[in-house]
């Protein structure tokens, strides 16, 4: 008994001694790898026995790719003395360029060139150019025709739609053998048809008034069958034998060639007064005019002084083309290099009349169909801002 007693003893003792070991196990602090998170990708839990102390982290992972400075790195480098120097360096140079940029700007717009200003717009450019038959306009007597009067009743309708210039078709004194009036009569008269000169005066002081400007017809190339010029070419007159353009052929069955006028027939007729062919590009009531006498520009020079002191501010030159013609064993060509002389004189009149009054007063003229080439030589050289150039 004594015995069991000891063993039991014993056995509680162990008992005891196992439940201390027990307890003891368990009031200690749990122990973690360091190295190691509670879980993959989980923060780092790092608990020590001596102190309550608990990191939480990132497990470190490899480093790859660029790393920046730390600020004590950073620190190093600001405070070095070449890298302040090289710091002040760039700094004082980008203000040296800045302000020199800025000098240079200034210097720049004072100094520099001023970019010309656009030539002002002459009034042919400003509005509008209507252009009027005088006898089909609008009739102010009761004879069924327009006139002169009949235009000037309408100037202020015109000038409402925001018409500048009025360019007025052939209103000389003309017997109207052509359809179109330009078999002219007499180049200083108006035909009784449409008015008097008086008339005209009249309509151009209106159209003054409404600060229109005014254009007509001018015809050189031709003129009537029965104008003075061609009855004294006939008879033979000293001053006005070579006025139109006369050749003698092969006699009254034969012309000197076979051109044609614009109307298709024959551009040359047989006057037996004078017992010679005369040219006519237009029709045999419409003899040409010979350009190439200088005698003969003289006088349409006159023309062009006479209807100026009248107020027209521009001219329309029809036919010009045809004006000066080849040689009459050559073709009936359209040819512009001939006509460029003569144009130069017209020019110079008109320039003339621009210096003197300071109004532009212009030529037109009628191209029909000519090619750019030849168009262009009708502008001249050194061509301005206002499309007129250099004919001399």
């Amino acid at each position: 008994m004594a015995g069991e007693s000891e063993i039991m003893k014993g056995d509680k003792a162990a008992v005891i001694g196992d439940t201390e070991d027990n307890k003891e196990v368990d009031e200690m602090p749990p122990t973690y790898d360091e190295a190691k998170g509670l879980t993959t990708g989980e923060p780092v839990v790092k608990i020590t026995s001596n102190e309550t102390k608990i990191d939480i982290g990132k497990e470190k992972e490899a480093e790859a790719g660029f790393q920046g400075l730390t600020k004590d790195e950073l620190m190093k480098y600001a405070n070095d003395p070449f890298w302040v120097k090289l710091r002040w360096f760039l700094f004082i140079l980008f203000w040296i360029i800045w302000v020199a940029m800025l000098a240079a700007s200034v210097v720049i717009i004072i100094y520099a060139p001023k970019c010309p200003s656009p030539e002002p717009k002459q009034w042919w450019q400003k509005s509008p150019v209507y252009k009027v038959d005088v006898g089909a306009f609008k009739d102010s007597d009761g004879d069924a025709i327009g006139d002169l009067a009949g235009v000037k009743s309408e100037l202020d309708y015109l000038v409402e739609t925001g018409v500048g210039t009025v360019y007025i078709s052939s209103f000389f004194a003309s017997p109207k053998a052509a359809t179109t009036g330009f078999d002219v009569l007499d180049y200083g008269q108006v035909d009784p048809t449409f008015g008097s000169l008086e008339d005209w005066k009249t309509l151009v002081m209106s159209l003054k008034e409404r600060d229109q400007k005014v254009v007509i017809d001018f015809i050189p190339n031709h003129t009537s069958d029965q104008h003075e010029w061609f009855e004294k070419s006939v008879a033979m007159e000293e001053a006005f034998v070579d006025f139109y353009t006369w050749n003698q052929g092969g006699g009254a069955g034969s012309p000197p060639n076979d051109w044609t006028a614009e109307d298709g027939g024959p551009a040359w007729s047989w006057n037996a007064d004078r017992g010679a062919w005369y040219l006519h590009q237009f029709g045999a009531n419409q003899p040409d005019l010979n350009l190439e006498n200088s005698k003969v520009v003289e006088e349409l020079e006159k023309v062009l002084q006479f209807w100026i002191s009248t107020g027209v501010n521009g001219f329309v030159i029809n036919d010009v083309t045809v004006m000066v013609d080849g040689p009459v064993d050559g073709t009936n060509d359209k040819s512009v290099e001939r006509q460029v002389e003569v144009l130069k004189r017209f020019r110079a009149i008109v320039d003339a009349e621009t210096e003197d009054s300071g109004v532009p007063c212009v030529l037109y003229a009628e191209a029909g169909k000519l090619s750019a080439e030849e168009v262009s030589a009708l502008y001249g050289d050194d061509i301005s801002g206002s499309n007129v150039g250099s004919l001399v």
